[in-house]
């Protein structure tokens, strides 16, 4: 957000570029000389000035340049010869002059007078577009690894129910155990099981851990803030695909890292317009046209000359100027031509592997949806096989091993459920940050 505000500046920096500027300036010389005399001999003069000028010019983005200014005169002249010495002044003079300069090659049309404006516009725009990205990344962030915290806590609270299941499993075998109705060795099949959904339950416990903590960092907090607790949330469900067509079209039309490619095509496109353009040959035109009076001794005459444009002067000049090698030109304009080509199939390589990458999580959240409901099935036939090995092992038919097998394809079933219901919710997060949607959805468009 703060470079898009520096961005901002930059586009006002240049939209004040061609104001109008005001120059005031004021000189004071004496100027002391000798010079020749036809008669023999020298004569040395002093002369004084004083000049108070002022000037409005104005640039436009064309190229024209237009100046405009007033000039006041003071001036007063003494010289001496032969011991004689005399004096001239004071004179007051006031001039009015207007002048025009338009580049006819070099610097004119406002591909070149605005190239600045529009390199602003663009980053501006490039800014924009990489702060809604920002935060479409960040609040995707967020949510996928605000649902992994879910998914650990999930699995912990499968991982100790099915210790707690065991453990109630070997109390009863201990006190068949201790009636007599089991042998001692039978026991040890509930200890290894215990064992081993101990070290599941702690590496649950950390896997909660670990996903607590990649959650406090995408929301950026630098220290805990406590525990964060949201086995309790229910997951939305998993949508359909849908159109894929569609989504594939929305993620070429608004996908971020797209738009970003775009805005560098348009920056070497306009690049191509103005390269080149500091080494091109030069041809000014020059006017300008005066106004001016002059008084000795009083002001009066010099207000009466200018008014009445007694005094007019003219000029209309060109100035030309031609490189003598074109090689630096050439250069530029190969190197513009170049990267434009280059910008292009950086587009091209973006809108193909946004492509990808959307089809990928279409298929991903299809392969979730179906996921769901295959392990789902699994689940309710694992309850029932492990229900049926419970009344085998009450009856004295069964065995512990077909029991241990049966609870934990259980609990495998019940994780690939919850799992395949998280990596749904991430797919359909990934095709709404792909498509432009998410920031939307969530309210938070910037």
């Amino acid at each position: 957000m703060l470079d898009l505000e520096v961005s901002a500046q930059a586009v006002r920096a240049q939209q004040g570029r061609y104001r109008p500027l005001l120059l005031l300036d004021a000189t004071a010389s004496t100027d002391t000389s000798p010079s020749l005399l036809a008669a023999g001999g020298t004569i040395r003069s002093t002369q004084r000035a004083l000049v108070l000028g002022a000037e409005v010019s104005q640039t436009f983005s064309v190229g024209t340049r237009l100046d405009l200014r007033v000039e006041n005169r003071t001036t007063t002249s003494e010289g001496s010869f032969g011991g004689v010495s005399g004096s001239l002044g004071p004179g007051y003079g006031l001039s009015v002059r207007f002048g025009v300069v338009q580049p006819l090659l070099r610097g004119f049309g406002d591909s070149v007078g605005e190239a600045a404006l529009r390199a602003a516009l663009l980053a501006r725009e490039s800014s924009a577009r990489a702060r809604d990205a920002t935060a479409s990344g960040s609040l995707s962030g967020v949510l996928q690894a605000y649902w992994e915290l879910w998914y650990a806590q999930k699995a912990l609270g499968i991982e100790r129910e099915a210790r707690g299941l065991v453990v109630r499993q070997r109390e009863d075998a201990q006190k068949r155990e201790a009636a007599g109705a089991v042998a001692p060795v039978d026991l040890l099949a509930n200890e290894t099981r215990l064992a081993e959904l101990d070290q599941s339950v702690l590496a649950a416990e950390i896997g909660v851990r670990q996903r607590a903590v990649e959650l406090r960092r995408a929301l950026g907090e630098a220290a805990p803030q406590g525990d964060f607790d949201v086995s309790g949330a229910v997951p939305p469900a998993i949508g359909s695909p849908g159109d894929g067509a569609a989504t594939l079209a929305a993620a070429q039309e608004a996908a971020y890292v797209i738009a970003q490619q775009q805005l560098d095509l348009a920056r070497a496109e306009d690049a191509l317009r103005t390269a080149g353009e500091a080494t091109r040959s030069r041809l000014d035109l020059a006017a300008w046209v005066q106004a001016q009076g002059l008084g000795n001794d009083t002001v009066d005459p010099m207000f009466t000359q200018l008014g009445g444009l007694d005094n007019v002067s003219a000029n209309v000049g060109l100035v030309f100027e031609l490189p003598l090698s074109g090689d630096q030109h050439a250069a530029e304009r190969k190197g513009a031509e170049l990267a434009l080509t280059a910008a292009r199939a950086r587009l091209d390589a973006v809108r193909q592997q946004i492509a990808a990458q959307t089809a990928t999580e279409l298929e991903s959240l299809t392969l979730a949806a179906e996921s769901v409901t295959l392990a789902e099935r699994t689940a309710e036939v694992s309850r029932r096989s492990l229900a049926a090995q419970q009344k085998r092992i009450a009856s004295g038919a069964g065995i512990p091993l077909e029991v241990s097998e049966a609870e934990d394809a259980l609990r495998r079933a019940l994780l690939a459920v919850e799992r395949a219901r998280v990596n749904g919710v991430e797919a359909q997060v990934r095709i709404e940050d792909l498509t432009g949607r998410l920031l939307v959805k969530w309210g938070v468009a910037p």
